[in-house]
């Protein structure tokens, strides 16, 4: 009896023993997190060079990183922030270390909302966002992404990938929402994102041009011509009519240049997505691990005598301004 006794003592102090391991491994793995978004307290950029609001974002991005704050994009500011026209872009990438850090504000920098066949009533407002990357990214397989930001560009918008899921989650969006695109291939969704599923045209007429970053840290390229040849994707429609990506497979043919993710190894070595003409347009995947794409708020407003976090909601304040309601505004009681 005794000696079941402490076989039963040891057990427990072994299951215990684990348990602490367990969560010690945890707390590592958390921490290894949060060592990599404060991986700069102040970063490498001459401030010199920004104007009074960048320095204001780029401040709430570094104390953001610092803190290990990554907010989900169900709690960024959607559509309560400032809109195109009352904010200007901002768009700020810098390396340090190993690492290709990237803050954008989702606010075009180029003319947006022009040249609409059939204009969304949607709005592009400012959702600030920040991406830790690697400076060099190791590709090893490929991993379809999901609806929503893929990528920040240099715009200070956001990279979506190919769908639009208008009517089906596997419609393309070049084909379903097109007539909503302005002049420079882009528009803004029901959440105020600003966003391309097509070739950022307004981003520089130069022909290959760096037109952001993915997720996985693989650069994002417009449209490329080698040797007088511009690069084609090697998808073509199977089955279907082709407004599906379900209708389409990949294949290696002499007439087409690119991986199944729209990519490609340059002259030089290096390795990056190119947009295309034909679909999937953007890269429809990851060819590395994607990191998180952090949302961060500056500040706090203060209502009826109380703090309150621009971030986080439960219930709606309504602005107005005279007789003209101003936005809708979401709220939520925090600890400031």
């Amino acid at each position: 009896m005794v000696g079941k006794a402490l076989l039963l003592v040891a057990l427990v102090a072994s299951a215990a023993s684990s348990a602490v391991q367990l969560r010690s491994g945890v707390s590592q793995l958390r921490s290894g997190v949060s060592q990599l978004r404060s991986g700069v307290a102040r970063t490498p950029v001459s401030r010199a060079d920004l104007s009074d609001y960048e320095q204001e974002v780029l401040t709430a991005a570094e104390e953001a990183m610092a803190a290990g704050t990554c907010l989900s994009r169900t709690e960024s500011s959607q559509c309560t922030g400032s809109c195109y026209g009352d904010v200007d872009s901002v768009y700020i990438e810098y390396e340090e270390g190993d690492y290709r850090y990237v803050i954008a504000n989702g606010i075009p920098s180029h003319t947006a909302d022009e040249g609409r066949e059939r204009p969304n009533a949607n709005e592009a407002c400012e959702n600030r966002a920040y991406l830790i990357i690697p400076a060099t990214t190791t590709t090893n397989r490929y991993r379809t992404n999901r609806m929503g930001p893929i990528g920040l560009a240099l715009s200070g918008g956001f990279i979506y990938n190919p769908l639009s899921g208008t009517s089906g989650v596997d419609d393309i969006a070049v084909l379903n929402e097109g007539v909503s695109f302005d002049n420079c291939n882009g528009h803004s969704d029901g959440k105020c994102f600003y966003h391309y599923h097509d070739d950022a045209v307004c981003i520089s007429d130069d022909d290959c041009p760096l037109v952001g970053y993915l997720r996985d840290g693989v650069p994002v390229y417009g449209y490329c011509s080698i040797d007088g040849t511009q690069l084609q994707s090697c998808y073509s429609v199977t089955s279907g009519d082709g407004n599906s990506s379900g209708d389409y497979e990949w294949a290696e043919g002499d007439d087409c240049h690119l991986d199944e993710n729209n990519g490609y190894t340059f002259e030089d070595g290096t390795y990056g997505y190119v947009m295309t003409d034909s679909y999937p347009y953007p890269p429809r995947g990851y060819m590395a691990p994607a990191q998180d794409i952090c949302y961060f708020e500056d500040g706090v407003v203060v209502f009826a005598g109380k703090r309150f976090s621009q971030v986080w909601a439960k219930g709606y304040v309504k602005y107005w301004l005279g007789s003209w309601v101003v936005r809708w505004v979401h709220f939520k009681p925090t600890e400031c």
